[in-house]
């Protein structure tokens, strides 16, 4: 297996680009506290030639800089400026309930690569990283947002908005796939991995759930004519597959 080190190197030398020139665009300064953590997809064995660059700068001290995304060569970067104390402050609040960003934050931080470092805080930021249980926060994450979109097909369904109701059956859907990944070790917070994830582990084995996304998510056909009876048909499994998530053992 690849280690993260060659990985990016692979993804830099695709790019013709070299750390130290991220590192020229960002100028942090060596006689203060700064850390770099780089981020690519591949890291989860995802992305493409495509994918961008995330780039996070801690610093100890005040930062004064935005946000911004930039070119160098052949590669996107987005990077991301963030203080220790406030990251500090976000996890001595604990875990429950936050907000999307700040889950993907420390996920990126987690698994990405670091590749600059002058701060004596890193080694603490790690120890904290080390305490959370990812997978379990990011499983109740994507389990609260299915939940929600499944509550919401369920009223606009009564009230025969049938538009409505299947876009959000649809949205259930992918955010129930997500958790189940979650739940089962294979975290991951871009959406649009879910299913790929999800069937390249096999499907966990449960054959119901397969089928039923498969039939439901990716194959249903749907018209003007049949779409009340399709969206119940869509409902009726979500309320299934969903309780079966819940049960089920990791």
């Amino acid at each position: 297996m690849k280690t993260k080190v060659a990985i990016l190197n692979e993804r830099m030398q695709e790019c013709g680009i070299q750390i130290n020139d991220i590192l020229d665009k960002i100028e942090i300064s060596e006689d203060k506290g700064y850390t770099v953590i780089i981020y690519i997809s591949r890291f989860e064995g995802l992305g493409s030639k495509h994918s961008d660059l995330d780039v996070y700068i801690l610093s100890e001290g005040d930062i004064k800089k935005d946000t911004f995304m930039v070119k160098i060569n052949g590669a996107v970067c987005d990077i991301e400026y963030w203080t220790y104390s406030k990251i500090f402050e976000i996890l001595s609040e604990g875990i429950e309930d936050v907000k999307y960003s700040i889950i993907k934050l420390l996920k990126r931080l987690d698994i990405g690569l670091l590749v600059y470092n002058n701060s004596c805080f890193y080694d603490k930021l790690k120890m904290y990283l080390q305490e959370i249980n990812m997978d379990k926060m990011i499983y109740r994450f994507f389990r609260s947002a299915s939940n929600e979109e499944y509550d919401d097909a369920v009223k606009m369904f009564k009230c025969r908005e049938y538009i409505s109701a299947l876009t959000c059956a649809r949205r259930c859907a992918d955010n129930m796939i997500a958790a189940y990944n979650a739940k089962k070790g294979h975290t991951n917070l871009n959406l649009k991995w879910a299913p790929k994830i999800f069937f390249e582990n096999n499907c966990y084995g449960n054959s119901f759930i397969m089928n039923g996304y498969n039939k439901y998510q990716l194959y249903m056909n749907v018209t003007e004519e049949n779409i009340d009876s399709k969206t119940e048909e869509m409902i009726e499994f979500l309320t299934n597959a969903i309780s079966q998530i819940v049960m089920e053992e990791k």
